[in-house]
């Protein structure tokens, strides 16, 4: 007679259950962080008012198409270098050419824009992370005129985050620590040359208030003129006698699309010699700007022109010139928690609950 026990299976020894459970899971994460979301850490202030410093972002991958890996061999959840030990986390031997998944929509004006930094000298997927606002697409004419940003002639709606540098002149009162905690500022100071003198990045709503003051004798954006051009100020495309622009004054530039046909020349080539050379190179090889000039070349891939909000303490488009397609990692959709700069996550009072699941 045969055994009871011989049509059972043999069960699984605990530990197997675990590791099986662990590898589960382990998948699972690496598809997510791959094809749907991210949550990302901000650390700097370029975006303020909209974002700040110790804010957790939600990227979602999905909404423009994710992006595959471009270099697959590497430390999981590692960017570029493994934490602790300093050292790279990827193998550059290996690298697959640039390919994204169908998404739900493309890249749209004021998306809040997660990609790699252009000018890196790391493969693309590799690059230090960005985050910026987007203002003008492929194909669109930008300028920006006196600190307002037209696309294609027209004004492009200011998001109420946006914040500038503003000259403040008090009738005698300190605009001290205290004063930038009661009006949440964070960037800014007095001016040591001159007395009751002060230079704060601002948003409107704070401006209009602060004009109500009694203590505020005058308040002014601090712009730069058009054509004037300061040796700290080094804009894009970084040649003054050609394109004398500046943070406030920059443009009309036309932003290039995919299949468009430049004719380059001695004057424009400054324009396009990082799309001919660096960007498009990666999906063409056999690119050479020199053999580019006079002739028409046929952009490869779609650009944008991406801004911080705080839009006189930021690096961006006005600085490094056009994004291109495949730098996109995706959109940056809402702030999941934020927390305060110095805290950690257990600290007593350390998240800022009016910015918890906030949209962007």
């Amino acid at each position: 007679m045969t055994s009871k026990n011989t049509n059972k299976k043999k069960k699984r020894p605990e530990w197997l259950e675990w590791l099986i459970a662990l590898l589960v899971a382990f998948v699972i994460a690496i598809v997510t962080k791959t094809f749907f979301f991210e949550i990302y850490n901000i650390p700097s202030q370029s975006m303020e008012q909209t974002i700040i410093p110790g804010d957790y972002i939600f990227v979602n991958k999905w909404k423009y198409g994710a992006r595959l890996p471009l270099t697959p061999f590497a430390l999981p959840f590692a960017h570029s270098e493994i934490p602790l030990l300093g050292k790279q986390s990827y193998s550059e031997k290996w690298q697959l050419p640039y390919t994204r998944v169908p998404g739900f929509s493309s890249v749209e004006r004021n998306d809040v824009v997660l990609f790699n930094y252009p000018l890196g000298d790391e493969p693309i997927d590799r690059r230090q992370n960005f985050i910026k606002r987007c203002v003008a697409l492929a194909g669109d004419t930008l300028e920006i005129v006196n600190g307002q940003v037209l696309v294609n002639g027209e004004l492009l709606e200011q998001p109420a985050g946006v914040q500038f540098d503003y000259n403040i002149i008090t009738k005698g009162k300190r605009l001290d620590r205290d004063w930038m905690h009661e009006w949440k500022v964070s960037e800014g100071g007095p001016r040591r040359d001159l007395p009751n003198h002060f230079k704060y990045a601002l948003p409107t709503v704070v401006v209009d208030s602060l004009r109500k003051q009694e203590y505020i004798h005058q308040i002014n954006r601090a712009n730069i003129d058009k054509g004037v051009i300061h040796s700290f100020e080094n804009t894009f495309p970084k040649r003054p006698d050609d394109y004398p622009w500046n943070r406030d004054n920059f443009g009309p530039i036309i932003i290039p699309k995919e299949g468009d046909s430049l004719i380059i020349n001695k004057k424009n080539s400054v324009l396009y010699e990082q799309i001919v050379d660096k960007y498009d190179r990666a999906l063409e090889d056999s690119l050479s700007f020199e053999d580019k000039i006079k002739e028409v070349y046929v952009v490869q891939q779609d650009y944008y022109f991406l801004m911080g909000d705080n839009r006189h303490q930021s690096s961006d488009s006005r600085f490094w010139g056009f994004v291109p397609e495949d730098h996109i990692v995706g959109k940056a959709s809402s702030i999941l928690f934020s927390i305060k700069p110095g805290y950690k996550w257990y600290h007593k009072s350390a998240f800022e609950t009016d910015r918890f699941l906030k949209g962007l």
